[in-house]
């Protein structure tokens, strides 16, 4: 069989056997002889029957066959179940028989099962939905009853939070439309449109902690900024304009020690030698006074008179 090649899952124990007896026995009904084997329709031939050989050389091929598909497929724990069995219909039997036994006492384990059921956030909403159907199999299988709406109704009962606004679209589709793949196709569509939305808020709560993150730093940044400023103040200053030293600026040099001006020194003030100029308030003349002697003199006179005169 050109199927044997497909990649199988292994058959472990119970939790799997619904999927692999579900693949092996598709594999086995591509030839019908194969099945025919496992299910016992299909036996050695007495030999005394007419086409003995041929007939015989018929099973033998395709017991080899099954036995071959079987045999590969399940891991150690049933293959240790399958070593004293010599055809392809023991082994079969043998298998349904552990992990296949249909009793009152199975059905009541799975019926449990499947209203202890619940659901897997971590997964997606077909992984869920593929779980709750294969427990809705199982019971089937043991001959238990199960009806489309109780499946919808446990399915319904089971959904997470996230889904609470769910209840009242599919309260409002027609009964003929309840069906199991019509939920199913409404549920993964909500999941997509969940994971859309929880992805647009993830981006603005993304641009809000940036955005407040690049707030926190401004002031930072603003400070590094007129440190700057003082920086190039500092390079372009040339000291204090009145005494010429780079330790201080003007407003803060002693200035002139006999009238406390703060524009010259004491060597260039005008009181050095005693001359002085006052103004009236018109501003039209000068009063001068000399000490060049112990005698004083004083002039009064236009202040044109002393025009040209330094300070």
């Amino acid at each position: 069989m050109e199927s044997t090649s497909l990649k199988i899952e292994k058959l472990r124990d119970n939790e799997n056997w619904l999927q692999w007896h579900f693949v092996i026995r598709t594999l086995l009904e591509e030839d019908d002889d194969t099945l025919s084997v496992c299910e016992g329709k299909l036996v050695r031939p007495a030999e005394n029957s007419a086409n003995y050989q041929v007939n015989l050389q018929r099973f033998l091929k395709t017991d080899k066959t099954a036995r071959r598909l079987i045999v590969t497929s399940v891991e150690k724990k049933p293959l240790d179940l399958l070593l004293s069995c010599t055809s392809a219909r023991e082994m079969w039997k043998k298998l349904n028989a552990v992990y296949d036994m249909k009793s009152d006492e199975n059905l009541s384990i799975v019926q449990k099962q499947f209203f202890d059921f619940k659901w897997d956030s971590s997964e997606s909403v077909s992984h869920n939905l593929a779980k709750v159907e294969q427990l809705s199999t199982k019971m089937k299988n043991l001959g238990g009853a199960v009806p489309d709406s109780m499946i919808l109704t446990r399915i319904l009962s089971i959904l997470p939070k996230i889904f609470n606004h769910f209840h009242s679209a599919w309260d409002s589709v027609e009964d003929k439309k309840k069906t199991l793949e019509n939920l199913t196709a409404r549920l993964m569509t909500e999941e997509v449109r969940t994971q859309e939305q929880d992805g647009s808020e993830d981006m603005s709560v993304a641009l809000l902690m940036k955005r407040r993150s690049s707030n926190t730093l401004f002031p930072k940044n603003n400070c590094h900024h007129k440190s700057n400023q003082d920086e190039r103040w500092k390079n372009s200053f040339s000291g204090c304009y009145t005494c010429g030293k780079t330790d201080h600026i003007r407003k803060d040099c002693v200035g002139c020690n006999r009238c406390g001006s703060k524009g010259h020194l004491s060597r260039n003030c005008f009181k050095r030698n005693g001359n002085f100029r006052t103004r009236n308030s018109g501003g039209a003349h000068t009063v001068q006074q000399t000490s060049t002697s112990t005698h004083k003199q004083a002039f009064v006179g236009s202040s044109s008179d002393f025009k040209g005169d330094d300070v």
